[in-house]
């Protein structure tokens, strides 16, 4: 199967700029592509040690605006999505 990635980007007053590539053959959901966001920037943070991040990160719910699961996946390849944490 063909690797078919797509940027994710935090648009968030603590972590704004944080980037991660997703593969979308992964995911069948929103909710699938938020988990893997998040999974990931934790995992970033824990790696690093940012201990006050962490416990700030606990209060985020990142979402995404304006897309369906389908809008993504029928994207251009160089399409960047963002995540939101501040609404």
């Amino acid at each position: 199967m063909e690797y078919n990635f797509r940027k994710f980007v935090a648009s968030s007053e603590l972590f704004q700029g944080y980037t991660t590539m997703i593969d979308l053959n992964k995911c069948d959901t929103l909710d699938d592509i938020i988990n893997i966001f998040v999974s990931r920037l934790h995992l970033t943070l824990v790696e690093n040690n940012f201990i006050h991040l962490i416990n700030r990160f606990h209060g985020c719910n990142f979402h995404i605006h304006g897309f369906s699961i389908n809008d993504i996946i029928l994207s251009k390849s160089d399409t960047v999505f963002y995540l939101c944490d501040h609404c």
